[in-house]
């Protein structure tokens, strides 16, 4: 019988992140969350079911780096996954 794997063997897990927290960590309004998703300045949505969607935590983060690039008018490379 195969031995489950270890945790460091894991692939590391992905945090999902709700409306509610999207706004705080932006400070964005959802309207503004969801109007700078559909024009493409902001990062998509991922469907959890039939009434649930969330956003992935790093891609958030990627997001907010690069605000600060254009405000510190540099380039920021997105972390290594």
């Amino acid at each position: 019988m195969p031995t489950p794997p270890l945790i460091d063997d894991l692939p590391s897990l992905r945090r999902f992140v709700r409306i509610g927290e999207v706004s705080r960590m932006t400070g964005l309004p959802p309207s503004t969350v969801y109007q700078k998703m559909s024009d493409g300045s902001f990062p998509r949505s991922i469907r959890l079911g039939p009434r649930g969607t969330a956003w992935l935590e790093e891609e958030l983060i990627d997001w907010q780096r690069a605000r600060l690039a254009e405000r510190q008018n540099l380039q920021i490379i997105p972390q290594q996954k």
